[in-house]
């Protein structure tokens, strides 16, 4: 929770100053900064390194709110969140329920995602627009991995390192469906 809190107010506060940033920069930012925070959380066994490298991931989300969310209504927002909140909820209960179907799907949704990612990157690189059902198909996906980060999550060392670095999937998941379902939910004309 703190860490779509952190999100929230850098996307809040900081809009001037990211907006200013040329997109792919910061784009690039996020994703060099959000790797190395991922790879310094899972690869501590410090509370306090897994906990920096959590907010490696959290803060650049928020620098990348602080720009897109302007370009949608508040409405689409507010839908994407409360449907991304319910779909959390809903795949965490399922995830308590049946832990070994979502921890056997690990694979099928790592290569599904790593697919999709290289559909939109040959998209973008000839010129061609995204698909709208794309969207939801990495929506789904998405949501999926959060059933299976939690089902994980139950599987892994009980301690405060253990709970950070789960923490920083969790993040991860639901940023991005978040993302989706903001493009689903439409844009602001």
């Amino acid at each position: 929770m703190e860490g779509f809190l952190l999100a929230a107010l850098i996307a809040k506060t900081c809009t001037a100053f990211f907006a200013k940033w040329n997109w792919l920069v910061l784009l690039i930012a996020y994703l060099v900064v959000s790797l190395i925070g991922t790879a310094i959380a899972r690869k501590s066994d410090k509370p306090i390194m897994s906990l920096i490298g959590f907010n490696m991931v959290v803060a650049p989300a928020g620098a990348v709110l602080s720009v897109i969310l302007p370009a949608f209504a508040a409405s689409a927002i507010m839908h994407a969140l409360i449907v991304t909140v319910l779909v959390a909820l809903a795949m965490i209960i399922a995830s308590q329920f049946e832990p070994k179907l979502f921890l056997k799907m690990g694979r099928a949704l790592s290569i599904s995602l790593l697919a999709v990612i290289v559909i939109e990157l040959i998209s973008v690189i000839a010129g061609f627009a995204t698909w709208s059902w794309m969207n939801f198909i990495v929506a789904a996906i998405f949501a999926l991995f959060i059933g299976y980060d939690m089902a994980r999550a139950q599987y892994s060392e009980m301690t405060t390192d253990g709970a950070i670095d789960a923490c920083v999937d969790l993040f991860i998941d639901g940023f991005n469906l978040f993302l989706r379902l903001l493009s689903i939910f439409g844009v602001d004309d």
